[in-house]
């Protein structure tokens, strides 16, 4: 799903998009998927609801790239991003 995702996104592209698909739905801790759009379009990461706000302020400032939280995620058994 996230590969059509990237094909389907204009032309300049936003870095990245959050979606709630049906594990997010099914989940307790309902994890949106997160999908880079910039550097590795396609890659994603899990976060909690809670968290989400830091992907996006730090990927909107520039402060970090995607692949610091998916990085952080991957290296989490369940691999969902709930902050450093």
């Amino acid at each position: 799903m996230p590969e059509e995702l990237v094909g389907l996104v204009p032309s300049p592209p936003p870095y990245f998009v959050f979606l709630a698909d049906s594990l997010t739905f099914g989940h307790p801790e309902h994890p949106i998927l997160a999908v880079d759009l910039n550097r590795e379009p396609g890659r994603t990461v899990r976060v909690v609801p809670p968290s989400m706000w830091s992907i996006e302020n730090n990927l909107s400032l520039g402060n970090m790239d995607f692949s610091d939280f998916a990085d952080t995620a991957d290296s989490i058994p369940d691999r969902i991003y709930r902050g450093f």
